[in-house]
């Protein structure tokens, strides 16, 4: 009887740390995403809607773009370092509505290899004040929260996976913006 009052405790006590923990990083992510849609209203709320965009980024590599955005279409490409540089992707080159998109939809997602591989993708980002892009954005893998995230349970399990190859980081720098009649 008390080895059953000690078992029902101690899973318990499991399942109060496994709700704690989903909780911060619940305020986590959320605290993230805020932070991201209040930076993409202030983006839209913007006084122009054609302006040039420098951009250094790392995806394993590092490169650079400069290209014209008008109503968020790229209309001319002055300098891509990003095109073909690495064996297995080229770096997308992205007027800022699709920067957003992109961060929003991988932060908070598990990693391509899988939440067990990868862990959670988490979202750093600067975004400026006034026009709200992100002057720079880092998304990371988090491999200590991944069992936190539903589909690390479910990837335990599955079969057996292999990680095939490490989530690269993308670190992502605006160098400048300039609005254009």
């Amino acid at each position: 009887m008390i080895q059953g009052r000690r078992a029902a405790l101690l899973l318990g006590l499991l399942a109060l740390a496994l709700l704690a923990g989903a909780g911060g990083l619940g305020w986590r992510m959320g605290g993230a995403r805020l932070e991201l849609e209040q930076a993409r209203q202030r983006w839209a709320a913007r006084p122009f809607r054609n302006y040039r965009i420098e951009v250094e980024q790392r995806l394993g590599t590092s490169c650079r773009y400069s290209v014209e955005v008008r109503d968020e279409r790229i209309t001319s490409v002055a300098y891509n370092s990003c095109s073909q540089l690495i064996w297995w992707r080229d770096l997308p080159v992205l007027p800022m509505d699709a920067t957003f998109t992109r961060l929003a939809t991988a932060a908070g997602t598990c990693g391509p290899n899988g939440c067990r591989c990868d862990g959670l993708v988490l979202l750093a980002a600067d975004y400026d004040p006034a026009l709200g892009y992100p002057r720079t954005a880092q998304l990371r893998a988090d491999r200590g929260m991944r069992w936190l995230h539903p589909d690390y349970w479910r990837e335990l399990a599955g079969p057996p996976r292999v990680c095939s190859r490490a989530y690269v980081e993308l670190d992502l720098k605006v160098v400048a913006l300039t609005p254009l009649p």
